[in-house]
């Protein structure tokens, strides 16, 4: 199945490292049935942001990037997406970035309105961090902030008709991204990937 994914799309968003991480060989395994440029996104484990909530996470990220350097350039983005429930904390926010291993790819989704300011902007941006772009709590999209080199979208609704795809593909050339994720939610009828592809072919 990954197989036939990968010559139809370039990237996936793993959400189920949330909940555990795969081992090594999985991932090995996972890598060599994809082409050379396709990337894997991982959704970052709920110890480090649900549990530890960003705070004396050492071990857990050391965990993690250790895990995932056998995906070599096919490591896309790590998604850190904090729960609905934890307020800005911007001294927090400075001390998980400066524990994270140089120059690794992560975007935070921060789902308590607190922390979308120009405070938590300009953290992000001194890192090369990037904010997650997502429709999850309305009918568009949050503004876009380029915090970091990548884009990185996760867009929720069943259905987007065609031009909403289209504006939201010309917001997303008009950034000085080098690269943008997008990730359409997954449905047992498969109606993601079916978005995802239509979407792709405006790029």
């Amino acid at each position: 199945m990954l197989k036939s994914y990968g010559e139809k799309l370039p990237t996936v968003e793993l959400n189920n490292t949330f909940y555990r991480m795969p081992k090594r060989v999985v991932l090995e395994t996972w890598a060599s049935r994809v082409p050379d440029d396709f990337r894997f996104s991982i959704k970052a484990s709920r110890r480090i942001t649900h549990i530890r909530r960003l705070k004396d996470a050492q071990s857990e990220i050391g965990f993690l990037f250790q895990n995932l350097e056998v995906l070599g350039e096919k490591l896309g983005v790590v998604l850190a997406q904090l729960p609905p429930t934890m307020k800005v904390d911007v001294e927090r926010l400075k001390l998980f970035l400066e524990m994270l291993p140089g120059e690794a790819p992560v975007s935070f989704e921060f789902r308590h309105p607190s922390w979308h300011c120009e405070e938590v902007y300009d953290v992000l941006q001194a890192h090369q961090a990037g904010v997650v772009t997502t429709d999850a709590k309305s009918d568009t999209p949050e503004p876009m902030r380029a915090t970091s080199s990548i884009g990185y979208f996760r867009l929720r609704k069943p259905e987007y008709p065609d031009q909403e795809l289209d504006d939201i593909a010309a917001s997303i050339k008009a950034q000085p991204w080098a690269k943008c994720f997008v990730f359409f939610k997954h449905e047992e009828e498969a109606i993601g990937p079916l978005l995802a592809m239509k979407f792709q072919e405006r790029f």
